[in-house]
C-alpha cells in the first residue's frame, strides 16, 4: 500500500519497480525516468533531490552514476542524462503552453515528444552499453555531438522559467487544492488561499 491516488481509491504499487506501457509512451525524459527504476528514482528523489541546497539534478544524476558502478560509460550517461533532462525542461516550459489550446496541437505535441524522447533516451544510454571512454566516444562522434550542442543551446538561448499562462495558472491551483481537501478530510476557503500561495509555479 503505497497511499491514496488524486481520486481518493487506494493504490498497491509499492513494489512495482516498472511501468512498461509508460516507459515505450513516454512523451518527455521525467516521464520515462518516473516510470523506470521506479522505487530507485524515488529514493534517489526523497535523499538527495529534494534536500540538495544547490543544483538538485546534477547532484543527483551524479548519485546515481555513483551508486551504478566505476565505468566511464555510467558517468558519460548519466552526465549527458542530466544535460538532456535540463534541456528538455527548458524546452517543455517554454512551448508546451502554446500546444495545449485545442486538443489537436497537444496530440500533434505529444507525438512530437514521444518521437523525441525516445530517440534521446537511446542516445543518452549508449554509453552504459559501451562503458568505456573509446567506446563511448567513437558513438557521439557518429553523432558529431549534435545532441549535446543542441541541449546546451536551448538551455542557454531559452528562458529558464517563463511565466504561466492563466488558465494553467487555474488548472495547477485547481489540482492542488483538490489534493489538500482530501488529505485534510474538508473544503474550506482556507485551503484554497494555502494552495494558492504555497504553490510553486512550475510546468512539469
Amino acid at each position: 500500500f503505497s497511499g491514496y491516488d488524486s481520486r481518493g481509491n487506494p493504490r498497491w504499487d509499492l513494489v512495482s519497480n516498472l511501468n512498461i506501457a509508460k516507459v515505450e509512451f513516454a512523451t518527455s525524459l521525467k516521464m520515462f525516468i518516473d516510470n523506470w527504476n521506479i522505487q530507485t528514482a524515488l529514493w534517489l528523489k526523497e535523499v538527495c533531490y529534494d534536500r540538495c541546497p544547490f543544483n538538485p539534478t546534477l547532484v543527483t544524476f551524479f548519485l546515481s552514476a555513483i551508486w551504478h558502478g566505476v565505468y566511464p560509460g555510467y558517468y558519460s550517461t548519466f552526465m549527458t542524462g542530466m544535460l538532456m533532462t535540463l534541456a528538455a525542461r527548458t524546452v517543455r516550459n517554454n512551448l508546451r503552453p502554446h500546444f495545449l489550446v485545442s486538443p489537436t496541437r497537444k496530440a500533434f505535441y505529444d507525438v512530437v515528444t514521444w518521437a523525441t524522447t525516445q530517440m534521446v533516451v537511446s542516445y543518452i544510454v549508449a554509453p552504459f552499453v559501451l562503458p568505456f571512454v573509446d567506446s563511448s566516444i567513437k558513438f557521439y562522434r557518429t553523432w558529431y555531438f549534435g545532441l549535446h550542442i543542441i541541449a546546451f543551446i536551448l538551455i542557454l538561448v531559452l528562458p529558464k522559467k517563463p511565466s504561466c499562462t492563466s488558465k494553467e495558472q487555474k488548472l495547477l491551483v485547481t489540482k492542488q487544492t483538490v489534493i489538500m481537501h482530501h488529505c485534510n478530510g474538508q473544503q474550506n476557503g482556507r485551503a484554497l488561499v494555502d494552495s494558492y500561495q504555497n504553490h510553486q509555479m512550475r510546468i512539469d
